[in-house]
């Protein structure tokens, strides 16, 4: 065990006569990121705590003993609470590295939360930990998330919720592109390359490459790219990178160079559940409804995730969800309705009496021009829905059907998947038919006495019931055309 200049400095600063006082250690160790909740603490004996914590960091294989292992062994040994921060003069951005990029852990409050994640960001954050080859790859389709776990690796660094080998860290989005540009000259970019490189694995940073493959061939003047340039950097451990790339850029790119991959750890990122895409939509809602002005109810929610997958299969979730949940505030924000003009008649009559001083007073008073407060409907979702996929949705017709799909549930029992099944066909074929054809033609089959026709009325009372509460119903039965003693001629 070899104990820091920095441990060994306070250490002897918070000791007197052999007698080390815990709360000005920790106090002294406050400015390093380490913030202690209960300080009160009595004083130990000094030669005790050394030779406690050699044992302990011993178990634990630690070679080097920093104030953030100190303070984890404070916390586990004495039962003294602490967390984990990044002070900002020590932990100011650089700014070679917000030149061509920006710090994600010093804007980590101002990103959205990450949630339902937890268990891809614990595997990227495992990866990070590692000895050699500490490079995540996040490899998924596109708008499942991926770059939003990298973000919430950010926000977990810059809260203390990560393990002590990532404690004082910073994480850095690079702009390939900002990199490449102005390097006009041979050798530019591979000096600009190798000054991030060297500067991020001198002072321990981690480099978020958001569409990694673009490294592959990114620069290249025939002295090399800047997969090679990073490649020396990769191997040793010295520099960490988090990438995200699709499962095709993946298998064209970084697959494709054996050298490049084999010093990437993949992580496979899977399209949500419909329940985690609700749960993300409910925790981002107050920012929706804080930035359009609006009320975003539950049962929306839920109806945003169900027909998007219904009708939107070229977007994945969530960000499928939460593109239709903003078109949706979009939509109920551009009703005209919502705007309040103040009323301006007062000052026009002292205007026109010639009354301008007395105007000019009164106008501070008067109110600007605002937006009434309103709610989402299941009508502003399926206008998104209709203008994302270029077909009439009709709305009434739909409404009536998601209605009836519970009476249906409530009347007729135990043919749960026989109501689903024709609900969910009458529901796509309402988006793909024009409104002015037969919504669908349905043949029910089974055994006689098992509903086909209570079930056939159902639906068309449902569907073509008038608002005077009238049945616009034709029925036909053929059994009345099959009886032996009849003949046509």
């Amino acid at each position: 065990m070899i104990l820091s200049e920095d441990i060994i400095y306070d250490i002897r600063n918070s000791s007197v006569s052999g007698k080390l006082n815990l709360s000005g250690l920790i106090g002294a160790m406050a400015g390093r990121g380490v913030v202690c909740d209960d300080p009160n603490t009595k004083p130990v004996d000094e030669a005790k705590f050394v030779r406690d914590l050699n044992k302990w960091s011993n178990t634990r294989r630690d070679v080097i003993v920093d104030h953030h292992v100190v303070a984890l062994f404070i916390s586990q040994e004495y039962g003294v609470g602490i967390k984990f921060s990044l002070p900002t003069e020590e932990y100011a951005p650089n700014p070679l590295l917000t030149q061509f990029g920006r710090c994600l852990t010093s804007i980590a409050n101002d990103l959205d939360m990450v949630i339902g994640r937890e268990a891809e960001s614990d595997a990227c954050i495992g990866t990070l930990c590692r000895r050699t080859k500490s490079n995540p790859v996040l490899v998924g389709e596109s708008g499942v998330g991926k770059t939003a776990i990298a973000y919430g690796v950010a926000q977990r660094i810059a809260n203390g919720n990560c393990p002590p080998q990532l404690f004082g860290k910073q994480i850095y989005e690079l702009d390939i592109n900002s990199i490449v540009a102005g390097t006009t000259f041979r050798g530019q970019f591979e000096e600009r390359m190798m000054r991030i490189a060297d500067t991020a694995s001198r002072m321990g940073h981690i480099l978020l490459i958001d569409e990694i493959h673009k490294i592959v061939g990114a620069g290249n003047t025939g002295s090399g790219d800047a997969s090679n340039i990073l490649k020396p950097y990769l191997v040793g451990g010295s520099l960490s990178v988090i990438g995200t790339a699709t499962e095709d850029e993946y298998r064209q790119y970084i697959e494709d160079d054996p050298a490049l991959s084999r010093r990437m750890h993949r992580i496979n990122i899977e399209e949500p559940s419909p329940e985690v895409s609700k749960s993300i939509l409910s925790g981002l809602r107050s920012r929706y409804e804080s930035h359009h002005n609006v009320t975003i109810p539950a049962e929306v929610i839920d109806y945003i995730v169900d027909s998007g997958g219904m009708h939107i299969h070229t977007i994945n979730d969530p960000d499928r969800s939460l593109d239709l949940l903003d078109e949706a505030c979009v939509n109920a924000r551009r009703s005209t309705s919502s705007i309040i003009v103040p009323d301006m008649s007062e000052i026009d009559d002292l205007v026109g009496m010639g009354m301008i001083s007395v105007a000019s007073s009164r106008i501070s008073s008067i109110p600007p021009t605002t937006y009434r407060h309103c709610t989402i409907t299941k009508e502003n979702v399926m206008a998104a829905i209709s203008r994302r996929t270029g077909r009439p949705i009709v709305g009434s017709n739909q409404l009536s059907i998601l209605n009836m799909k519970d009476n249906l549930r409530r009347s007729i029992v135990n043919q749960d998947k026989a109501i689903d099944t024709t609900c969910d066909a009458m529901i796509t074929s309402s988006v793909f038919n024009n409104p002015r054809r037969p919504i669908a033609s349905i043949l029910f089959l089974g055994n006689p006495g098992s509903g086909k026709t209570y079930m056939a009325e159902l639906i068309a009372q449902g569907m073509f019931t008038s608002n005077e509460g009238t049945s616009n119903i034709l029925r036909l039965d053929m059994s009345g055309y099959d009886e032996k003693y009849l003949h046509y001629w």
